[in-house]
């Protein structure tokens, strides 16, 4: 039952992903910790990201700026390796409780706020490693990505292409890191290759619908589910 509700939950939020290019971990992450172990729920979503993003990389007839994306790659390996030994240290109740906070805080910063910032090679590289160390531990790498790209392209389709070309070559380095370390990984890389057919349907909805959904209706639906799956996690976590 547990795999069936995450397979559900997988593919809803895959939908999701494909409207923005982010989004699936912070629906995904704190529902899942509620039923599953924290190790198979950031490795399943290692295994899915890798897939869906690769899906919709081909599915986004556009360009990446490779320019941006190279330094915001290598720089996100170097943070992976610290994630995974977080995952490891961090007890479950206690990740609970920084995903849903996390997760309330970036609704509302995403929905209510705009915020700038400066356009550096050093801002790149810092969030890059940012998210490797987010990918691993908690699963949830992208909102300092979405923070930092959303103030260089304006154009939807744009930001989507560089998001999801990030996160496909990120979750592969991820994944190499998570075998070569000694974290038990197999039921989880299990759990991502099972909620893949749900992955893709929700995928190829999302990304048929993108041109005829309203931005302003979409990103309020988004953020009001994400904000209120972090409190009903906190709340669950602080019984």
């Amino acid at each position: 039952m547990d795999l069936i509700i995450f397979s559900l939950i997988m593919g809803f939020a895959s939908f999701l992903q494909a409207l923005t290019g982010f989004g699936i971990a912070l629906i995904v992450v704190p529902i899942s910790l509620l039923i599953l172990d924290k190790t198979i729920v950031v490795v399943a979503l290692v295994i899915v990201s890798i897939v869906l993003n690769g899906f919709l990389i081909k599915q986004i007839k556009i360009s990446p700026d490779k320019q941006l994306l190279y330094p915001l790659i290598i720089s996100s390996a170097f943070g992976i390796p610290l994630g995974i030994w977080i995952l490891s240290v961090v007890p479950i109740n206690i990740m609970k409780i920084i995903v849903s906070i996390l997760s309330i805080i970036f609704s509302i910063i995403f929905y209510k706020t705009k915020i700038i910032l400066p356009k550096t090679k050093i801002l790149v590289i810092v969030i890059g490693w940012l998210s490797g160390i987010l990918q691993t531990s908690i699963g949830m790498s992208g909102p300092p990505v979405v923070l930092l790209l959303s103030n260089f392209y304006k154009n939807k389709d744009d930001l989507r292409k560089n998001l999801v070309s990030f996160f496909f070559f990120m979750n592969i380095i991820a994944l190499l890191f998570f075998l070569l370390s000694s974290t038990k990984i197999y039921k989880g890389i299990l759990y991502g290759i099972y909620v893949l057919p749900m992955v893709l349907i929700g995928a190829y909805i999302g990304n048929k619908i993108v041109k005829h959904v309203p931005q302003n209706i979409f990103r309020l639906l988004t953020f009001a589910l994400v904000g209120l799956t972090g409190l009903y996690t906190l709340f669950t976590a602080l019984k």
